[in-house]
């Protein structure tokens, strides 16, 4: 999917997670670097933790503490759930 999405939008910041091989031993997050995602991150990972790595691949943006505040809350320093699959399209 990264591939795909590097052909038809060079330019996107990718940020790719993964809860690891169900079926196979397969490091995705090392193939997904590989691809060209920015920052990897292994679920299940802390609402910090996805705010930080879109602030990497933001490059620091001045108004990210404004967004990332408004961002909905996981009570306290629970992991976010991520158990579905999510499809990335090219903006």
């Amino acid at each position: 999917m990264i591939l795909e999405l590097r052909r038809h939008s060079p330019k996107a910041k990718v940020i790719a997670m993964s809860g690891g091989g169900r079926y196979s031993n397969t490091d995705y997050l090392k193939l997904a670097r590989k691809f060209g995602a920015k920052v990897t991150l292994n679920k299940p990972f802390l609402r910090e933790e996805i705010l930080n790595a879109v602030k990497e691949v933001l490059g620091g943006d001045k108004d990210f503490k404004e967004v990332a505040n408004k961002a909905p809350s996981c009570r306290g320093e629970s992991p976010i759930r991520a158990d579905a699959e999510v499809g990335i399209s090219p903006v």
